[in-house]
Formats: C-alpha cells, sequence, structure tokens
C-alpha cells in the first residue's frame, strides 16, 4: 500500500519534533544573543526534544514493517491518524481485516524486551526493557485489556 502524505507513519510526532527544536532554538538566541544558535548547536538536543524525533523514526519503521508483512493480505493499513476532539493526540497505526479492527501504539525503545512476573502475594506482570521496568508504557493504553501473545481470547 502506497502512504500519502495523509498517510504518514510518523508525521505528528516529526512535526512536534520540528516544533519543540525551533522553540528551543528561538530560546537559546533571545538568552544568548547571536552565538545562540553556535550554542544550540552544540549543546545537542535535550532528550524531551530527541525523543520526539525518535518517536517519529520508531512509527516510520514498525509503519514499513507492517507493509511488508501485510502487503499480500487483505488488511488495510492506516498510520498517524488524529482522535477528534483529542487536541493533538493520534493513533499511530491502525489496521483493518477480516478479523477485526487492530490499533497499534508504537513506542520506539531499544533493547532486550522480557515479559516477567512480579510480586510474592500481589503478583502482576512487568514489561522489561534492558532490565528496567517499562510497565506504564503499557498501562498507560487506556481502557485496553493486556493480553500475552498467542494468548485465545474468550467469549
Amino acid at each position: 500500500m502506497a502512504m500519502t502524505d495523509e498517510n504518514q507513519a510518523g508525521q505528528s510526532a516529526e512535526r512536534e519534533y520540528a516544533r519543540r527544536q525551533q522553540a528551543r532554538r528561538q530560546r537559546v538566541r533571545a538568552r544568548y544573543g547571536p552565538v545562540g544558535s553556535l550554542v544550540a548547536a552544540l549543546a545537542g538536543e535535550p532528550r524531551n526534544v530527541d525523543a520526539w524525533r525518535q518517536g517519529a523514526e520508531g512509527e516510520a519503521a514498525t509503519a514499513r514493517a507492517l507493509e511488508w508483512r501485510l502487503h499480500r493480505s487483505d488488511v488495510v493499513l492506516m498510520h498517524d491518524r488524529r482522535v477528534p476532539g483529542r487536541g493533538r493526540a493520534n493513533i499511530d497505526h491502525i489496521a483493518i481485516g477480516l478479523a477485526g479492527v487492530t490499533v497499534i501504539d508504537t513506542k520506539s525503545s531499544r533493547g532486550r524486551v522480557q515479559l516477567a512476573t512480579a510480586g510474592i502475594i500481589n503478583r502482576r506482570e512487568q514489561l522489561l526493557v534492558n532490565g528496567r521496568d517499562r510497565t506504564s508504557q503499557l498501562d498507560s493504553l487506556d481502557g485496553t485489556r493486556r493480553r500475552r501473545p498467542g494468548a485465545e481470547r474468550r467469549r
């Protein structure tokens, strides 16, 4: 499936990165005057700004992987769709096929990914990336039920 400008994965994250990058450059120029651009370039991007660039790249990589894996199927893919009435909120990827609709939220993390069980009395699953607890990334998916991959749905 060819992606149009309206269906470009990571486009909104890329816009947000550019907006934050420009705002930072303006603040640095205002503070340091003519050498502000040099100061900003030498200092590099702060993590909170660079995270948007990394997120856009992760969304684009996920879109390419989905397109490659599903190119001969009847699944229709949509990327970077706005959520009406929710400000800048968006859905990263939507896959629509005979089995239903799947919403995919991309998180761009690098490292070894594991599902672990924590706790003795109150046991719960944890998402670990490079040994660090990233469960909050799953918990932030408001209203969704988590299942282990491959687990069958009960009706």
